[in-house]
């Protein structure tokens, strides 16, 4: 094994890799209230509000995994702010929280397309019966309000986020103010919610704040395990009549499957700096372990702070053999620099820890490789198989946690 960085260092990052990869995803409950008072009709740069925030929560669906149990609940879009008797009572349980199938992004999308803005901003009494949503859930609770301004029926937002912390239920509430005039309400009922308050004054600065507020409310960047269906969220290459899906609960190759030909995956953000990958793989033809899957030649790669195609970092698991670290400079890889020697094995724990110019591979809880390398400093992930005299890679549980 080559060790390329600072002893005290690797063992921070190697401690936290272990903790991260060894925490199973906990059960976990998302439920976005979104505002649909009067206002929502003005414009931000990027649209109306309403269209913005609507397509912005669409976004954020697409990278949530299946397994998250998400809901939506509105206010403000069924009475008139003239009528404010009924509108500082008008919320509404649009989509209750439930596993973030297909189906399940396509009701919630469908409740968004009918929401229109006309009403009051009763955030108080909404805060108050979002509570009953999380009845009979366990794990991470999570609130995420997404509103253009402060309370307008005369209710107390900041009671009711101490009622909500009285609870003793766990539920954090998280805020984005969008083009809001002021924020001293809204970041309060985060900050008393145990959440964080975001500002957002444009579509852009709106889709990132939703993505960082889930982020930093699970302690998740990115989860996939397969079941049933790949996430939305990958950007896969299909060639010819081959591409990348799910098989028996996996990532595989699925249809025509050509000898020799490399399909590749990329998921996350460009934004990611300091992170840590975990994935299992498994070798076999069509998930039976027959042939042994050693001296496949680098068949699969892992990739991190991805810029693009042509740059990034990777990481190559060659069973039995030797697995390390290359660099890809426009379009060119380098020579493996770190690498390290590789059971002879038909299935691996693969975790891959990156912070600062540090990067680290541990094959089945065993350190393998290290690198120090200052050429990118953030960027998103991806993965790599291909055919190898009839045998392929399956991949589950893929991880992707946020190092602080």
């Amino acid at each position: 094994m080559k060790t390329c960085c600072g002893g005290v260092l690797l063992a921070i990052v190697i401690a936290v890799a272990v903790c991260v990869a060894a925490t199973e995803l906990e059960p976990t409950n998302i439920e976005i209230i979104l505002d649909a008072s009067n206002s929502m009709v003005e414009t931000v740069p990027g649209g109306v509000k309403i269209d913005v925030a609507r397509r912005a929560i669409e976004q954020l669906l697409e990278i949530l995994p299946a397994s998250y149990n998400v809901g939506l609940r509105g206010y403000g879009h069924r009475f008139s702010h003239t009528d404010p008797g009924r509108s500082c009572t008008d919320t509404e349980l649009l989509s209750a929280l439930k596993p973030l199938t297909q189906e399940n992004r396509t009701a919630i999308s469908q409740r968004l397309t009918l929401m229109q803005p006309k009403g009051m901003t009763p955030i108080a009494y909404t805060l108050e019966h979002a509570v009953n949503d999380f009845f009979g859930l366990t794990g991470k609770n999570i609130i995420i309000l997404v509103s253009d301004g402060e309370e307008t029926c005369g209710g107390d937002p900041l009671a009711i986020a101490d009622y909500i912390v009285s609870l003793g239920i766990g539920i954090k509430v998280y805020v984005i103010g969008l083009d809001v005039s002021s924020k001293t309400q809204l970041e309060g009922i985060a900050l008393r919610a145990g959440g964080r308050y975001y500002d957002a004054r444009n579509a852009i600065e709106l889709g990132n704040a939703l993505k960082q507020a889930v982020w930093e409310a699970t302690s998740v960047l990115f989860f996939d395990d397969f079941e049933g269906e790949m996430s939305p969220a990958w950007r896969t290459n299909p060639v010819g009549e081959s591409s990348l899906g799910v098989e028996n609960n996996a990532l595989a190759i699925i249809g025509k499957r050509q000898e020799d030909q490399s399909l590749t995956a990329f998921v996350g953000a460009n934004q990611w700096q300091n992170y840590v990958l975990s994935v299992d793989v498994a070798y076999g033809p069509s998930g039976n372990w027959i042939a042994n899957p050693w001296g496949r030649n680098e068949r699969v790669a892992f990739f991190i702070r991805v810029q693009n195609a042509n740059n990034m970092v990777g990481f190559f698991l060659q069973p039995g053999g030797q697995s390390g670290f290359r660099v890809k400079r426009h379009g060119i890889w380098s020579e493996t620099i770190s690498s390290g020697e590789t059971p002879e094995l038909f299935a691996y724990h693969v975790v891959i820890a990156v912070e600062g110019e540090v990067y680290s591979a541990m094959i089945n809880d065993e350190l393998i490789a290290t690198l120090a390398d200052s050429t990118f400093d953030q960027g998103y992930v991806g993965l790599q198989c291909a055919m190898d005299n009839s045998r392929y890679a399956h991949f589950d549980n893929f991880m992707v946690s946020p190092l602080e």
